[in-house]
């Protein structure tokens, strides 16, 4: 493991090229919060072009237990978090969220996602096993 990332919670990061730049998503393993025995929650945080956008543990997902969570579906499921724009879901999920974020994610959203897809899923949107 390198110096950058000693912390034991480190999962993994992800680059996407979008056409503003480049999105970074790093994830992490949350030991302290468990869903009993079914979900382990992930922490992520999203820089831009070496900006911190959403700040580690303000996004984050549950990844079932019998699922690996450095692998392909925890890294749809960590991805897919920056993909959600208003309209997607329910407003409440927005209300935390800055101005900054709401135009990030206004103009990058859709790219991520199409990014997303391509990645990790498969022909009919669901990922790759």
């Amino acid at each position: 493991m390198s110096s950058k990332h000693a912390d034991p919670s480190f999962l993994f990061t992800l680059r996407f090229r979008l056409s503003g730049g480049m999105a970074t998503i790093t994830a992490w393993e949350d030991a302290t919060i468990h869903y009993g025995a079914t979900h382990t929650r992930i922490d992520t945080r999203l820089m831009f072009n070496g900006k911190e956008i959403f700040a580690r543990g303000q996004t984050w997902c549950g990844i079932p237990g019998h699922s690996s969570l450095d692998g392909v579906s925890a890294r749809e499921c960590v991805t897919s978090l920056f993909c959600l724009r208003p309209g997607d879901t329910d407003s409440d999920y927005f209300e935390h969220y800055t101005a900054e974020q709401l135009e990030w994610v206004a103009a990058h959203a859709e790219e991520l996602d199409l990014a997303r897809e391509c990645r990790y899923c498969d022909e009919n949107g669901n990922p790759k096993r």
